[in-house]
């Protein structure tokens, strides 16, 4: 499931629980519940097993059988107004570094970053923390055989926009980023009521995009980068909770799902040649 394999699972030995066990020691599965159509607790040919993804939300790809038959099918096709962004990176490489970047911003990767560090330097990049795992037991960004590491997007909402690599000095190998919901190397895409980004404009000039989870100090900096603007005063307002099946926050420390700003017009913008006839109009 999303590009891990369980332990064996052997029919006629294999009991309800080691079906559960060997789910759950996935790194891509948090908890499942494991049910039968047979009656002697073990798993018998002929039985029909249900696994139910407890903390894995949405609409979620097929588990594949090593038996190479089509015998997984899907009973219930998950809904979900949440769920957290997952990018992965892959590294074989044995020295060197390599540059990200995420929005306009760029951070350096050194080859031996440990999870500390990249989860610091990656959480500065993107402005909110991020945590990083890396998969089965990695303790460095890369290694010649192949390191994975699963990012995960904490407080970002929705579908994140994948990292980049915009610099490759890496030795012997090289950074990949699955940052578009590919599930067999384990990424998912974001899930929110309302995603994505919008603009604002005044005097026929308009911001860059706005992601909707932005702050007070985004929506302040992206109006007066405008010239038709000057000085603005941002504050935010949030409604509603992002709650889990167990009435759980999803996001700690963060309450808002829909977020409302109030702009207050502080000055007048620098009157740059063209646009004179809205000085100072533009001032309330």
């Amino acid at each position: 499931f999303r590009g891990k394999t369980t332990s064996l699972i052997e029919v006629g030995s294999s009991s309800v629980a080691d079906v559960k066990s060997a789910f759950e020691a996935l790194q891509t599965i948090g908890q499942v519940s494991v049910a039968t159509s047979g009656r002697s607790g073990r798993i018998e040919t002929g039985d029909s097993i249900e696994v139910e993804f407890l903390t894995e939300h949405g609409d979620l790809d097929l588990m594949t059988s090593s038996s190479g038959l089509d015998v997984v099918t899907k009973g219930t096709v998950g809904e979900a107004p949440f769920r957290k962004e997952r990018q992965v990176f892959f590294c074989n490489a044995d020295g060197g570094s390599v540059t990200v970047a995420y929005s306009g911003k760029t951070a350096p990767l050194s080859h031996n970053d440990l999870m500390i560090t990249l989860q610091a330097k990656l959480s500065t990049l993107v402005g909110r923390p991020v945590s990083v795992l890396g998969v089965d037991s990695a303790s460095e960004l890369c290694s010649a055989a192949g390191n994975e590491v699963f990012v995960d997007f904490n407080f970002h909402v929705g579908n994140v926009p994948p990292l980049s690599v915009v610099d490759d000095s890496l030795s012997n190998g090289a950074l990949t980023v699955y940052g578009n919901g590919e599930e067999p190397r384990g990424a998912v895409n974001g899930i929110h009521p309302i995603m994505g980004s919008f603009t604002l404009s005044l005097g026929g000039t308009t911001t860059s995009p706005i992601p909707v989870d932005a702050t007070e100090s985004n929506v302040k900096n992206a109006l007066e980068s405008l010239p038709t603007i000057g000085a603005v005063s941002v504050s935010k307002d949030v409604i509603g909770i992002r709650l889990d099946a167990n009435d759980q926050n999803l996001s700690p420390g963060v309450t808002s799902v829909f977020p409302v700003w109030a702009i207050t017009f502080a000055s007048s913008p620098g009157c740059e040649p063209g646009f004179w006839g809205l000085c100072p109009a533009n001032i309330g």
